[in-house]
């Protein structure tokens, strides 16, 4: 069974390759767009698959969505390491993998319970 998601999978390498090239030419701001761009794609693909409907009575797909989403955290994490260094060590920790750029291929993330990622408004 294939798990990865090839059209998630262009799109998020779309947003991708706009942030290196935001990256490289010093535009922050639109690099910072590009991860929220991956974030929404991510959201997206979340709400329009609902694991948590899937998780009982289709344990592949189950597998199949929740490793696409975490591969979108990973990447999402790599991406705001320049921006916000806490808030993607804790996205690594969240995941279980260490804090070293590492292909994914054959990757099994073990999650675990963290902290959250942004402090509560009150």
């Amino acid at each position: 069974m294939e798990l990865l998601d090839k059209e998630l999978k262009d799109k998020v390498e779309s947003f991708r390759a706009s942030y290196k090239e935001n990256i490289n030419k010093f535009f922050l701001h639109e690099a910072l767009s590009n991860v929220w761009e991956i974030i929404t794609t991510g959201d997206k693909y979340m709400n329009e698959k609902a694991p948590w409907k899937s998780v009982k009575n289709n344990p592949e797909e189950f597998l199949k969505v929740m490793t696409n989403l975490m591969g979108i955290l990973y990447t999402v994490g790599w991406d705001l390491k320049p921006f916000m260094p806490e808030t993607a060590d804790k996205i690594f920790a969240s995941l279980g993998v260490e804090n070293i750029h590492d292909p994914l291929e054959n990757y099994h993330f073990r999650i675990k319970k963290g902290t959250g990622l942004f402090p509560r408004l009150t």
